[in-house]
């Protein structure tokens, strides 16, 4: 899947929330409703939609392959070393 088309398809969804589960050097679990979209020149910029303070940035020149996993779960893998697996959901 090409990036533009992984951005178009996540902001056809803002507004539902997020999980991402990042799995590499960095293994955690991020929840973020009220998903908002800014795409920056080089970045991409998840975040919730009142609460700014809560937000991903991802490094769009890292972004190696996107896998569409099922109808609402993506792979996105940077390297050997990172990996995050989104999945959108509804209230």
């Amino acid at each position: 899947m090409l990036v533009d088309e992984f951005i178009k398809f996540l902001e056809s969804k803002e507004n539902r929330n997020i999980i991402l589960e990042l799995n590499g050097i960095i293994k955690t679990t991020i929840e973020i409703k009220q998903i908002e979209i800014k795409e920056h020149d080089k970045y991409l910029t998840i975040q919730n939609k009142e609460n700014k303070e809560q937000k991903i940035t991802i490094n769009m020149h890292q972004l190696m392959k996107i896998n569409r996993l099922n109808e609402n779960e993506f792979l996105l893998k940077f390297d050997q070393l990172q990996e995050i697996k989104i999945k959108l959901f509804s209230n």
